[in-house]
C-alpha cells in the first residue's frame, strides 16, 4: 500500500472528544480561483454543526443565538451571522490542520473589528498623555507603553520596522 501523499489532520469536539478527519486547507482545490473563498470551510462548519445539533443541542442553539445577537434582529446582516455562525461552531472544535486555526482566527478577527465599539488612534493617544504634563522622556515612554496595550487590546497587527518591504513602483 503506497502512503496517501494528501496530508490530513483531525479536528476534535472540545465536548466530547469526537474526532472528524478532514483533509489539509494548505492542499488546493484543482481549478479554484485565486481569492475565491475555500468551500471546504462551508462543508466543514455543517459537518460540525451537524454534530453539534445531534450531540449538543445546548452548544449548537448558543452558535444560533450568537448569530442572531450580532443581527440584532434585522435581515441585512446575513453575511455577518454566517461568520458568526461559523466562527461560533469551529470554536467549539479543537484543529491540528494551523491553515484551519488561522482562518477560525482571522474570522474571530473580522468580527472583532466588525463589533467593537471603541478605537484610539494615535492623535487621541498623544493628546491624552500631553494632558498628563509629564517631561518628554516619560511622556515618550507612557505614549509607546499606550500604543502596545492599545494594539494588544485591539489585536491591531503590527510589522517590525526591520520587516518591512517596500514594494517597487
Amino acid at each position: 500500500m503506497t502512503p496517501d501523499p494528501i496530508q490530513r489532520f483531525t479536528s476534535s469536539c472540545r465536548h466530547c472528544g469526537h474526532k472528524f478527519k478532514h483533509i489539509s486547507f494548505a492542499v488546493p482545490i484543482v481549478g479554484q480561483e485565486p481569492g475565491k473563498p475555500d468551500s471546504r470551510v462551508s462543508e466543514l462548519v455543517k459537518v460540525f454543526a451537524a454534530h453539534l445539533h445531534r450531540k449538543h443541542s445546548e452548544e449548537y442553539a448558543g452558535a444560533g443565538i450568537a448569530a442572531q445577537q450580532l443581527s440584532n434582529g434585522t435581515t441585512g446582516f446575513w453575511m455577518e451571522q454566517k461568520l458568526m455562525f461559523g466562527l461560533a461552531v469551529l470554536v467549539r472544535f479543537e484543529h491540528e490542520d494551523p491553515i484551519l486555526r488561522m482562518i477560525v482566527d482571522a474570522t474571530r478577527l473580522v468580527l472583532h473589528r466588525m463589533t467593537r465599539r471603541a478605537t484610539l488612534d494615535d492623535a487621541t493617544l498623544l493628546d491624552r498623555v500631553a494632558r498628563l504634563e509629564l517631561s518628554n522622556g516619560d511622556q515618550a515612554k507612557v505614549v509607546e507603553l499606550c500604543k502596545s496595550l492599545r494594539d494588544f487590546l485591539m489585536e491591531t497587527p503590527q510589522v517590525p520596522q526591520n520587516q518591512i518591504v517596500e514594494t517597487p513602483q
